[in-house]
């Protein structure tokens, strides 16, 4: 019974590389319904964890933060998203 169930297809998922990040945040953006400039993600990708849980987990606290406070998605946003929650206070302006 092992070897038949070990038989069928087998799926490996890989890790994006870097040249991939970019796209899959925006698809991201898109399927939750707002669209992502490449400034932002240029800026959310230099200044932010670059593994996909965080980034994804990041565009969706922005998201929420872009609709409670009726500002698109920006980097004065991500800015103040970066200063306010991760607690840092020499973000460049």
């Amino acid at each position: 019974m092992r070897t038949r169930l070990g038989w069928g297809l087998v799926y490996e998922a890989l890790p994006l590389a870097d040249e991939e990040k970019p796209e899959a945040l925006a698809t991201y953006a898109r399927q939750r319904g707002f669209d992502l400039s490449a400034e932002v993600i240029d800026y959310l990708l230099s200044h932010g964890r670059r593994d996909m849980p965080s980034l994804l987990a990041a565009l969706a606290e922005l998201d929420r933060l872009s609709l409670a406070s009726k500002r698109a998605v920006t980097v004065p946003l991500l800015k103040q998203w970066l200063q306010q929650d991760l607690g840092l206070k020499d973000v460049p302006r």
